[in-house]
């Protein structure tokens, strides 16, 4: 086994990725949004895009590579924070785009220690 994640996972993976970027944009732009256990806003965006960020990892081995998809999802919070302007009910907040950003940018940062401390080791292990 040369891989340690066949090609048809990872667009597997990529595949379900998309799809959850489909659900936080529905969620994005929703009017009226109550947000789970009370959670701060900021607090729920900075989670969200950190896990959007870290699940690359799932089809995506090449840390250079995360971080060209954690500035995509820097860019997609700017967007979505761009749309909520046109929401009613929601607002455009410069700090929940930092807090976007910064997400990204710490789920990046999981996603290339995955890579480094785990994918990387299996992958001379099974090469074996």
């Amino acid at each position: 086994m040369q891989v340690l994640v066949a090609e048809r996972t990872k667009w597997l993976l990529f595949a379900l990725w998309c799809l959850l970027w489909i659900l936080v944009v529905a969620k994005s732009l929703q009017p009226d949004l109550h947000l789970p256990l009370g959670l701060p806003d900021k607090l729920v965006h900075f989670g969200t895009f950190a896990l959007m960020a870290a699940l690359v990892a799932g089809f995506c081995h090449a840390p250079r590579r995360i971080w060209f998809w954690a500035a995509l999802a820097v860019v997609m919070g700017g967007l979505l924070e761009l749309g909520q302007g046109f929401v009613p009910s929601r607002s455009l907040e410069f700090g929940v785009f930092l807090a976007n950003a910064a997400g990204a940018g710490c789920g990046a940062l999981l996603a290339i220690f995955w890579i480094t401390a785990v994918v990387r080791p299996l992958r001379h292990y099974i090469a074996r």
